[in-house]
């Protein structure tokens, strides 16, 4: 039943229009050409990033927000330098956003515009990389890629994923894969991008691609691609080892946990030790946070601190962003791990219970297409990973010199 007169008004309209409307939980819902829409939704974003225990920070991430009604969320893990993973971020949003159909809501549409942008960017990277070569410099960089495209006051969107940086929905007390990690598995055994390496001419030596390189998918290593190989002296690939294409994932905040493991092709979790009703939220992250912490122990770690608050808002959000890398160091140090470059971006979602925003098919109430972070977040946003986390290592370097000091001090006393 319609929950106002204007929203009968609105349906009656739709029904003219369309002969064929449906209400849920007293809300219009509206077709677009592949989303049901039932709900409008909040949203506040949290970004941490730690050089670890690195000499240098080789990440990189992206947040873009309410482009062309969609926003945008990436982290880029480079390898043999930073500046593969520099490049994909200054290029890869820009790129998809350049591309973007009038359509917003076509599904196919867009999964080829993205792939379209990731494999641009790889060509553009190469001319970009040989030119630093003819000036001196000795680089052979490349980097994953994993983007988490939203629509973010309607709740649905996709992940597009070339490496083995990770994207994974929390929502109703159950772990989401929103990612498959495209790595040669550290156990030996065999997995379905081992089996495309070596179709494609490559080999696995000593738990590593060509022994040399574990993510199989993502923008750079050109080394590891056809016809541009200048490593393998005698070796003829017969495609790109190293590709950038990625695969997807769908995903929409507005159907049932079950539902949405049922139209993904990932291996999904079920959550344990957690009850009652809690926000829903995305992390997409570096292979810092996951080669440490399991998906579940993620859940429960951000879960409680968001749990521990009566309203979401950006600083809480961005609290349990640092208190998942705070918890990430610790692990680390607790299993003798050196950490990896590490970065978190963290996206939770409350319901838009305003019954005013359900009236037209695109609300004009900015703070639920506006995703909300603080002003710490934003300066962490407007900034590159390595200074951010530059900046961080030499804090923490004057806390523990500020310590020495005090419990030396306490000795004299």
């Amino acid at each position: 039943r319609p929950h106002n007169k204007a929203s009968l008004i609105w349906a009656i309209i739709i029904y003219k229009k369309q002969r064929s409307f449906t209400f849920f939980g007293g809300h219009l819902l509206r077709m677009s050409s592949d989303f049901l829409v039932k709900q409008k939704f909040h949203s506040f974003v949290g970004v941490s990033v730690d050089i670890g225990d690195r000499r240098s920070m080789e990440d990189e991430f992206m947040v873009q927000t309410t482009k062309n009604g969609l926003s945008y969320y990436g982290v880029y893990d480079g390898h043999a330098g930073s500046l593969a993973s520099a490049y994909t971020k200054e290029n890869l949003c820009k790129s998809f956003f350049e591309r973007s159909p009038k359509n917003m809501t076509n599904k196919s549409k867009l999964q080829s515009t993205m792939t379209e942008a990731h494999v641009a960017v790889d060509k553009a990277y190469f001319a970009h990389e040989q030119e630093a070569r003819k000036k001196g410099f000795s680089t052979f960089s490349g980097t994953t890629s994993v983007s988490l495209v939203m629509k973010q006051s309607e709740g649905w969107g996709f992940v597009a994923n070339a490496g083995d940086s990770r994207a994974v929905l929390f929502h109703q007390g159950k772990v989401v894969s929103l990612s498959t990690d495209h790595r040669v598995n550290r156990s030996g055994v065999s997995n379905a991008e081992m089996e495309r390496v070596i179709s494609l001419g490559g080999w696995m030596e000593d738990g590593l691609m060509c022994g040399q390189l574990e993510p199989t998918r993502g923008i750079g290593d050109h080394d590891f691609k056809s016809f541009k190989s200048s490593k393998f002296s005698g070796k003829t690939f017969k495609g790109d080892l190293v590709t950038a294409t990625p695969e997807y994932e769908w995903f929409s905040l507005t159907s049932d946990a079950e539902e949405i493991i049922d139209t993904t092709t990932c291996e999904n979790e079920i959550s344990v030790g957690l009850t009652g009703d809690h926000y829903s939220f995305i992390v997409v992250a570096s292979d810092g946070i996951w080669d440490v912490l399991p998906n579940c122990e993620v859940l429960q770690i951000a879960t409680e601190r968001l749990s521990t608050n009566s309203q979401l808002n950006g600083e809480v959000v961005q609290q349990a962003a640092d208190e998942l890398m705070r918890i990430t160091r610790q692990q680390a140090r607790k299993k003798k791990q050196q950490m990896d470059n590490t970065t978190v971006i963290l996206i939770a979602f409350a319901p838009c219970h305003d019954s005013g925003h359900y009236l037209s098919n695109d609300s004009s109430c900015l703070f639920c297409f506006e995703p909300s972070f603080t002003p710490h977040t934003e300066s962490i946003i407007n900034s590159k990973a390595s200074s951010v986390a530059s900046s961080k290592k030499k804090k923490q370097k004057r806390n523990q010199r500020r310590k020495k000091r005090q419990q030396a001090n306490k000795r004299k006393k």
